[in-house]
């Protein structure tokens, strides 16, 4: 049996569990080895071919990795926390025969200088140059610098094969031979055949307030969805606020949102919380019939189960997979909500759908063609 090691963002994110979930479905005869924490042990739980593996901890790993990893320049802390990273991949690629680094935003500039991350995506991938390695999923950018640019330039070319989710990250690297692009991971999962509820409003939702872009325009969003949920609730129809990553201040958010109401509207509210059962969670937003949709994931599962949409973009990655596929609905940026009137958005999401045809389904299930070709020694 083949043994390869999985490196994914693991702070319980649905859409990024999402990823891990169509992969270890994908392959039953793979044993799978992922590095994360010691909650992943229940959220697989079901699967025989999965390991969880956690990264040795100490207050200053913690302290750095947990909360400011990705941030900051290389330091001496920084440099500490880096060779105990190291010496944990070095450790456990001797125990592997693959590495794959799957998620969606893998590679982002979060201020103008080549940080930590940065550093431990090319440390990790050096310690595995004599195993077979996968970039699956990702989208590149948003970018500050010509050198981050230039620095990926050369370290993607360290990937077997590289595999984003979108064109427009393709076209950045298109003289790199192993670079391409395939729809969304996500698009290619199983989803439960459940009856929606009639009039059903969903809303995924996100806390914008540390994003340095978005916080401006916090206020405009909430009056926004606040608005859109009085709305609906007038017109008797059953509201739901689903919160995709605690960790990200999804359930903040959505605190806020449902405690600006009158006590007797609260208890009108669902809320659901993504805690790590997925099939649970995909079962209860299976059943809305209209989502108005932040989170980019839920943009996705909404598209695939039939329901109307009304996408909010807080990323430029959200408006190049609707580019991709030539969609004619809707939606809005965040930074433009404060210009829209939230009774016509609710009334015309009924004319909103992205169509998800079977093509797109099987061109999504090319991210694994390499990966496929690996396993079946081709």
């Amino acid at each position: 049996m083949k043994t390869v090691l999985v490196r994914a963002y693991t702070y319980c994110n649905l859409g990024d569990d999402l990823f891990l979930k169509v992969l270890v479905e994908r392959y039953p005869e793979i044993q799978f080895t992922i590095i994360a924490p010691k909650l992943y042990e229940k959220i697989f739980k079901q699967y025989e071919n999965v390991f969880i593996k956690q990264i040795p901890s100490s207050p200053l790993f913690k302290k750095i990795v947990m909360k400011i990893v990705g941030l900051f320049s290389i330091s001496k802390k920084e440099t500490y926390v880096l060779n105990i990273i190291k010496n944990f991949y070095s450790k456990e690629a001797k125990f592997v025969d693959a590495y794959i680094y799957i998620g969606g935003s893998l590679f982002m500039q979060k201020n103008e200088k080549i940080n930590l991350i940065d550093i431990l995506n090319k440390e990790i991938t050096n310690i595995f140059h004599d195993k077979k390695k996968f970039v699956i999923g990702a989208n590149f950018g948003p970018y500050l610098t010509v050198s981050y640019l230039d620095f990926y330039k050369k370290h993607l070319l360290d990937y077997d094969d590289v595999c984003f989710r979108e064109k427009y990250s393709k076209d950045i690297f298109k003289d790199l031979l192993n670079v391409r692009n395939c729809p969304d991971v996500v698009f290619q999962l199983k989803l439960p055949v459940v009856r929606k509820e009639e009039g059903s409003i969903g809303f995924s939702l996100m806390d914008i307030s540390w994003r340095k872009e978005l916080s401006q325009y916090e206020g405009s969003y909430l009056s926004f969805i606040k608005e859109l949920i009085s709305k609906a609730l007038d017109d008797d129809r059953g509201v739901y606020l689903f919160s995709f990553c605690a960790d990200e201040g999804d359930e903040k958010v959505i605190s806020r949102i449902v405690e600006s109401f009158p006590l007797k509207f609260r208890n009108k509210i669902g809320v659901i919380r993504y805690d790590g059962e997925i099939d649970k969670f995909l079962s209860l937003y299976s059943k809305v019939e209209s989502m108005f949709a932040t989170r980019f994931h839920s943009m996705i599962l909404s598209s695939l189960l039939g329901q109307n949409i009304f996408p909010i973009m807080y990323s430029e990655k959200m408006n190049n997979v609707l580019k991709d596929f030539n969609y004619k609905g809707t939606y809005s940026k965040i930074s433009d909500l404060g210009r829209l009137n939230p009774s016509e958005c609710l009334k015309n999401i009924i004319n909103n759908r992205l169509e998800i045809s079977s093509s797109i389904i099987e061109k999504s299930k090319g991210n694994f063609l390499f990966v496929d070709k690996y396993i079946n020694n081709l």
